[in-house]
């Protein structure tokens, strides 16, 4: 069901058909929610999940349900490249204009030769025949589609084998 639902996001956003329902909401506490989804992932490979949320008050106007998919992508995929035992940090920092939510791991990293496709629809950082990790490369690429939807962006530093770091910026409010 969750491929079926990113192929359908997907191919709503590729047809330019994928609609924001704005509203006012409160950031970090969707975040915990987020957090609290992957805890059982996190639980099992024995990785510790922080956030770094100077401002637990701070709301924005954006489509809620999209925000919350774009930090479980990334929370994902932190966790399922992960160490066993590692650390996840998600740092929400306010900026002048937009607002930053990153994710960063200690995991495998991706190799500097696929960090320009990684966000691309089915791309994924290993080959088809060598990949260990499940998943449908779909995550990132809905991810920086839906900020960008919300007038934002996503960027990616990564170094092999000491982990990644995803952020997101976003606007303090969306427009439609």
């Amino acid at each position: 069901l969750d491929l079926i639902s990113d192929i359908l996001d997907m191919s709503k956003i590729e047809a330019g058909k994928y609609e924001l329902a704005l509203e006012e909401f409160n950031i970090a506490k969707v975040i915990r929610m987020a957090i609290h989804m992957m805890e059982g992932r996190a639980v099992d490979k024995e990785i510790k999940i922080n956030l770094d949320c100077k401002n637990e008050n701070l709301k924005i106007v954006a489509d809620r349900r999209a925000v919350m998919q774009m930090v479980l992508n990334l929370l994902s995929n932190a966790v399922k490249f992960s160490h066993r035992s590692g650390t996840v940090d998600i740092t929400l920092k306010e900026g002048k204009d937009t607002l930053s939510i990153t994710v960063k791991d200690q995991g495998i990293g991706i190799p500097a030769n696929k960090l320009a496709n990684i966000t691309l629809p089915f791309e994924q950082a290993e080959s088809h025949y060598s990949r260990e990790y499940e998943g449908t490369g779909l995550g990132l690429s809905i991810t920086k589609e839906l900020s960008e939807i919300h007038g934002g962006n996503l960027s990616i530093e990564s170094k092999l084998g000491a982990g990644t770091s995803v952020t997101i910026k976003l606007p303090y409010k969306a427009k439609k």
